[in-house]
């Protein structure tokens, strides 16, 4: 596992020879509390740039299913012919291929991002125990 380090932030991901394209990466952030203590989050998910892939393509066939339904629909109501309705269900089928490539990825990303929590755990738990063992005396 390779890490990156900033002030707050540590970002976990897997070794570049190891990586594939739906490899997942891990960012872990802290944060100071009040009473001393410092409480850690976690977020497991792909990369940034296979985020963006996501969202480019549920925008730009959730934009051309509006163009489709807005031009179908008003030549519809001015009594004209509107086959382009037609392409809705195309649509439809497209946007359930994204999905389930992405719950595909989530699979094949599985065994990584175990990876990656079980070794963001080894490095809290001597951490916690340190914690724990301070305050109790």
């Amino acid at each position: 596992v390779i890490a990156s380090v900033w002030e707050h932030h540590i970002i976990l991901k897997i070794p570049p020879e190891k990586q594939h394209f739906w490899s997942p990466q891990m960012t872990v952030s802290f944060e100071d509390l009040e009473n001393g203590l410092t409480r850690v989050r976690g977020l497991c998910g792909p990369k940034p740039s296979v985020w963006m892939m996501f969202i480019f393509f549920y925008f730009l066939l959730g934009f051309i299913g509006m163009m489709v339904m807005i031009m179908g629909f008003s030549q519809m109501s001015l009594g004209l012919s509107h086959g382009i309705l037609w392409l809705l269900p195309a649509i439809a089928f497209l946007i359930l291929m994204v999905f389930l490539t992405a719950k595909m990825g989530q699979r094949l990303a599985r065994d990584e991002m175990e990876l990656l929590f079980d070794f963001c755990r080894k490095i809290i738990t001597p951490m916690e125990e340190n914690t724990t063992a301070g305050t109790s005396s």
